[in-house]
């Protein structure tokens, strides 16, 4: 955006960005840990070396995919987290600019439906928009100034 909100957006649209990939990944996650517990040493499989090295090898590789997925999933969580923080500052601020950002992207409405929601037409709610927005940008540029 030209009018200086770009930080503010990019915190908002990373909300929903941060649920669809926790989703996945919490669910890859668990697929993870399912087949560590399901793990068992197959003597009839190991082809040459000793099934144990295997299996050993085998569960790093899952241990580590792990804890790469956990950090993946701390950096959503903190992300979603601020964009979160970033509302309710605004809705302190002004209840109406606050609900407008809710509505949009913690909802996730789609623009049409969040004006229907407060009751606005598509014209006003474009304008109600731009300016949660431009106070969500005053109130990171206020936070990063301390």
């Amino acid at each position: 955006m030209a009018d200086g909100t770009e930080r503010a957006q990019e915190i908002l649209d990373g909300y929903g960005i941060a649920c669809d990939e926790l989703a996945s990944l919490t669910e890859e996650h668990d697929r993870i840990i399912s087949a560590l517990y399901s793990i068992t040493s197959d003597p009839s499989s190991s082809g040459g070396g000793s099934s144990a090295d295997k299996l050993g090898g085998g569960v790093a590789r899952l241990v580590d995919l792990c804890k790469k997925i956990d950090g993946e999933i701390k950096r959503y969580i903190a992300a979603r987290d601020e964009a979160r923080s970033l509302v309710r500052a605004v809705m302190r601020e002004n209840i109406q600019l606050g609900q407008c950002l809710h509505y949009r992207y913690i909802d996730r409405d789609r623009p049409t439906i969040a004006a229907y929601r407060m009751g606005y037409s598509d014209r006003n709610y474009r304008r109600v928009h731009i300016r949660a927005l431009q106070l969500a940008q005053e109130i990171i540029n206020h936070e990063a100034a301390r």
